[in-house]
């Protein structure tokens, strides 16, 4: 792990020192915050590039503006990845993991009046 950190730190600074150079950001940007987090989480399932996946983060985003913290996440419904298995058997700590960080960013963006329910 430490050699993971030391060496996206040393990317880092070398594209610091062209940005200093040349005043353009070398490759893609960044992201940050929660959409870094939901990014790795997805990139170490290997399911960074699954368009149903991130159909199925979107719509537990609108559930969880909805309804709050009476969502759940069902187990043994099929997994969003499309495999044709049961959560519990294919993706389960994943989408456990996306589904807290999900719900939990909805909920901070409740209206203020919504909140007492979440």
């Amino acid at each position: 792990m430490t050699e993971e950190v030391l060496g996206a730190t040393l990317i880092w600074f070398d594209k610091r020192l062209i940005y200093e150079r040349t005043g353009k950001w070398p490759g893609a940007a960044e992201k940050h915050g929660t959409q870094a987090k939901i990014d790795l989480i997805l990139e170490k399932a290997g399911l960074q590039e699954s368009q149903s996946v991130k159909r199925w983060v979107g719509e537990i985003y609108n559930s969880a503006l909805q309804d709050g913290w009476y969502m759940s996440l069902d187990v043994y419904g099929h997994c969003p990845c499309e495999s044709g298995k049961a959560l519990k058997f294919c993706h389960r700590e994943e989408m456990r993991s996306l589904f807290k960080l999900v719900k939990e960013v909805a909920i901070l963006h409740l209206p203020l009046e919504n909140k007492d329910r979440a």
